[in-house]
């Protein structure tokens, strides 16, 4: 990771502040998909945060290295990996090599129930979002939704869970 980018994750100033210090150093938006994608790294959360407040939806960049970011998943911590999810959430069609991992990968995070409730939720999103394209995964998924998977969330993430599920069965 380049030095300027290290030093710019390091600072804990805002989003607005960090992009522009980004632009000022030349560091590129591959550049921080790069350190996005090393979840061994403390800055990559980070570097991820900063993703998701300077991509659009469909970023040709974002989309060139989903396999990277999928890949980085299962090794994140957990609020790395809710960003993740979040940059993730922002392409409306994944590699179709790729997107059965991420499927897994995503019901593997929400049926965890010892991880955050806001990284689960957003696994959560992203599953149902699948069962936009592929309808036959909601038989899957269903026993995911039982009181032993909702127990733990708090008022306003069991809120968000039950108008993911609403009508959906």
């Amino acid at each position: 990771m380049k030095t300027e980018l290290r030093n710019i994750l390091a600072d804990k100033s805002g989003a607005e502040c960090a992009l522009g210090c980004l632009e000022q150093n030349g560091i590129t938006t591959l550049d921080l998909i790069e350190a996005a994608s090393i979840p061994t790294d403390p800055d990559a959360w980070r570097a991820t945060w900063l993703l998701n407040h300077s991509i659009g939806t469909d970023d040709s960049q974002l989309i060139c290295h989903q396999a990277k970011l999928i890949e980085a998943l299962p090794l994140a911590n957990d609020s790395h990996q809710r960003e993740l999810l979040r940059l993730l959430d922002t392409l409306s069609r994944y590699d179709e090599d790729i997107e059965g991992l991420l499927f897994e990968h995503c019901i593997k995070i929400w049926s965890d129930t010892l991880k955050i409730p806001s990284t689960r939720i957003r696994a959560f999103r992203l599953v149902m979002a699948f069962t936009e394209h592929y309808p036959e995964l909601l038989k899957e998924i269903r026993p995911l939704t039982t009181e032993e998977y909702t127990a733990d969330l708090s008022s306003g993430i069991r809120h968000s869970f039950s108008k993911l599920i609403a009508g959906k069965w």
